[in-house]
């Protein structure tokens, strides 16, 4: 593929790469951005989104020193950001009706519920004298799974959107509200998905070489939102005493990429979580041949 002409390529979508992008944008140059899944997919989209000021110094000293310094400009830059982009950020903690974030009406608001199942709060004011129609335009990656209640001041819910209720990454609603002060309280539970693959003496080589392959691209694609355990199906049973049919690998549920293809590439302290547990398959193809012949003289 031939890139753009450009001045400046920036390697990783991040929120650093990103960042620098945007300043060199600013600049007047043209900048290609280049990364390997996308924007915010690896660690800046699974961290808590802090913006931290720390120095080498301590800060009860008249000078902290550089580190300060830049980290203090790194935040009052945040505040900013809204303004030049048109897209309010979250700010946190707005767990509770009292830290609720402003909402704007006519802006785009980033945020994202972490961890997974907290409630953030965000309030807006319908202006005027007469009913007003309120739409919310929301997008989701992979896909919407956030709901969302409008609620008076004393916390009654009065309007809720289902997710449920739609599929894709983008969603738009509208409410028919009267003028004055409200809540909106948004949620999003956690995707608890199990990943089941088959190791029996069914599977040839080749089968399973390619199937290590597909299941460790799928987890090189797991979401902060998402929960994943892994069970291996290894057939037996029956008379079959030495092999487990099903193994679950993980002793709970974990969005931890990391340790996930740590368990695939171990299998759970055996041999691999790709390895046959069927180690004789032509044996014991020739022990149900047997059987079948034996049950059919018996017939």
């Amino acid at each position: 593929m031939r890139l753009p002409a450009t001045d400046v390529v920036v390697i990783g979508a991040g929120a650093i790469g990103t960042g620098a992008a945007y300043d060199l944008a600013k600049a007047g140059l043209r900048v290609t951005v280049v990364d390997r899944r996308g924007i915010g997919q690896e660690a800046s989209g699974a961290n808590v989104g802090l913006v931290t000021v720390f120095s080498a110094h301590s800060l009860d000293e008249p000078d902290p020193g550089p580190s300060y310094a830049l980290t203090m400009q790194s935040a009052d830059a945040y505040l900013t950001l809204g303004e030049e982009t048109g897209v309010d950020i979250e700010k946190e903690s707005n767990n509770t009706p009292a830290e609720a974030n402003p909402l704007n009406l006519g802006r785009k608001t980033k945020g994202s519920i972490v961890p997974l199942g907290e409630q953030d709060h965000f309030k807006l004011t319908i202006p005027g004298s007469n009913r007003s129609v309120l739409t919310f335009a929301m997008e989701g990656r992979p896909y919407i799974r956030t709901s969302v209640s409008l609620t008076d001041q004393a916390g009654k819910a009065i309007l809720s959107f289902d997710p449920n209720r739609v599929t894709g990454r983008q969603a738009e609603f509208s409410w028919l509200v009267d003028p004055g002060e409200y809540l909106a309280r948004v949620t999003e539970p956690p995707a608890s998905i199990v990943l089941i693959w088959d190791t029996s003496g069914s599977m040839g080589e080749d089968s399973v070489k390619n199937l290590k392959i597909a299941v460790e691209a799928y987890l090189d694609q797991v979401q902060p939102t998402e929960r994943y355990n892994l069970i291996r199906f290894s057939g037996g049973g029956g008379e079959d005493k030495d092999v487990v049919p099903v193994e679950v690998l993980l002793p709970e549920f974990t969005s931890d990429r990391t340790r996930l293809k740590a368990v695939v590439a171990t299998g759970n302290g055996t041999a691999g979580a790709f390895a046959p547990r069927d180690q004789q398959p032509e044996e014991r193809r020739r022990q149900e041949q047997q059987r079948e012949r034996a049950d059919d003289e018996h017939i």
